[in-house]
């Protein structure tokens, strides 16, 4: 519904709709065994954060170091997202659970801080001052209570 607005804000009146995309990012890290001369990245290489399933600039990264120490395959270091960002998503994770319904009020907010620093924060860049700004567009209550469960 929404991109058919957009088209029509657009004022398109011939076009044409070849494929519609549905999915789901999964809420937590598939495990997978390492194999010889391969690398996972992505979801795979557990480069999303599962609270938002942000990935886009986590695989660019790690991609960069991949080709950087391509000839040492063997021992290329696997992505780590950070505790830091393991904990906030554990926490994000809860909420989703026990109130789905306030999700897209959650996100809304979460957008509503700079976008600059909301990158940073969902690229596990983010210093302590950007994550209480993005964390500060959250409900307090909420988030406090699932910070206790």
């Amino acid at each position: 519904a929404q991109i058919k607005n957009y088209i029509s804000k657009l004022g398109l009146k011939d076009y044409r709709i070849n494929f519609i995309e549905k999915g789901a990012i999964p809420l937590f890290h598939p495990l997978s065994e390492k194999e010889k001369n391969k690398i996972d990245i992505g979801t795979a290489g557990g480069m999303t954060r599962l609270s938002t399933g942000y990935t886009f600039l986590n695989i660019q990264e790690h991609s960069k170091y991949i080709r950087m120490n391509i000839e040492n395959i063997q021992t290329t270091k696997k992505y780590n997202i950070g505790k830091k960002y393991q904990f906030l998503d554990k926490v994000f994770l809860r909420v989703l659970e026990k109130h789905p319904e306030k999700m897209p009020n959650i996100f809304l907010n979460m957008f509503s801080a700079s976008s600059k620093t909301v990158i940073k924060f969902l690229s596990n860049k983010s210093n302590i001052f950007e994550d209480i700004s993005v964390i500060s567009k959250m409900p307090k209550l909420t988030f406090i209570k699932a910070l206790f469960k």
